[in-house]
């Protein structure tokens, strides 16, 4: 199981933390950024990207089911928020969908399809 843990510090920096909770195995990586950050949403996302100068798609991988589990954002004032009302966006790559995505009270299942 891995644990992935987002902080924004300040409008400008903020630190990343990766934990492997099998294996113990952790890495954090300090960013800053001279733009600030939004500071006002959160995503648990799966996503396809673009690559090269023309902007062809990357073939899509078959990750088959990722689910992001007790996930919940800590808003500056200290409220925690969950994944219900969430927006959920199947990935479509030329006019095919090739995700499904449920939410629950408690996380994000995504499925290749």
């Amino acid at each position: 199981m891995i644990r992935l843990t987002v902080e924004a510090i300040s409008a400008k920096n903020g630190t990343a933390k990766i934990e492997n909770l099998t294996t113990g195995v952790t890495v954090s990586k300090f960013v800053e950024s001279s733009y600030p950050l939004c500071m006002q949403n959160a995503e648990w996302i799966v996503e396809d990207y673009a690559m090269g100068q023309n902007g062809n798609w990357v073939q899509f991988c078959n990750f088959e089911t990722v689910q992001f589990t007790d996930s919940t954002a800590t808003m500056a004032s200290g409220e925690s928020i969950g994944t219900d009302g969430a927006t959920i966006v199947a990935i479509e790559q030329n006019g095919v969908v090739l995700t499904s995505v449920s939410g629950t009270s408690g996380g994000v299942t995504i499925k290749h399809s």
